[in-house]
């Protein structure tokens, strides 16, 4: 093993390792496409039809 004079510790570069990284945000972006369905089917929201709407605003 041949070592370079005066490099030492100096040349040592950090770099972020993205694959994981992207795994992570992968998976959370398939946990959200499975689950949007399931929510948006679930939730009853009673809308006010124009008749009341309009009956409020005039009071």
């Amino acid at each position: 093993m041949a070592r370079t004079r005066g490099r030492g510790r100096r040349d040592l570069k950090s770099e972020i390792n993205i694959v994981p990284l992207l795994d992570v945000l992968l998976v959370l972006l398939l946990i959200f496409m499975a689950t949007a369905p399931i929510i948006t089917q679930s939730v009853e929201v009673d809308l006010p039809g124009r008749d009341r709407v309009a009956g409020r605003q005039h009071q």
